[in-house]
């Protein structure tokens, strides 16, 4: 199975609860939540068919500081070299952050705080 968004909302909802929605903050939405969306990543194997890099964007949005980099660093807790689990039916062979620490973003125009984790996998279907 190819990785799904709604999976992979559930899986880091059921690890680190917050709203989260798929791909993008919507317009009229609450100031606390956080968007997931699935990335190309790398090409895949040539050698193993099935095996896939696909990435990850968690973005988090708070109106408290604090809050929305606890969140974050939750999230990059998760997935930081993470190894042989399932996100639905996907199987992931690894995981792992992108960078050192969660990406401060700064504040939106409404004044939240939003910070970034972007995660690189190794999955296969």
């Amino acid at each position: 199975m190819i990785m799904v968004i709604k999976d992979v909302i559930e899986f880091i909802q059921q690890h680190v609860p917050f709203r989260y929605h798929a791909t993008e903050f919507p317009k009229n939405q609450g100031h606390d939540c956080g968007f997931v969306r699935i990335e190309a990543g790398s090409p895949p194997d040539i050698y193993i068919v099935g095996l896939k890099s696909p990435s990850i964007q968690v973005a988090i949005r708070h109106d408290s500081g604090s809050e929305a980099e606890r969140i974050a660093k939750e999230i990059w807790n998760l997935f930081h070299g993470k190894s042989h689990f399932y996100i639905g039916e996907t199987k992931v062979y690894f995981t792992k952050c992108d960078q050192s620490e969660p990406i401060y973003l700064g504040k939106d125009n409404n004044g939240r705080t939003m910070y970034s984790i972007n995660v690189s996998c190794k999955t296969f279907n």
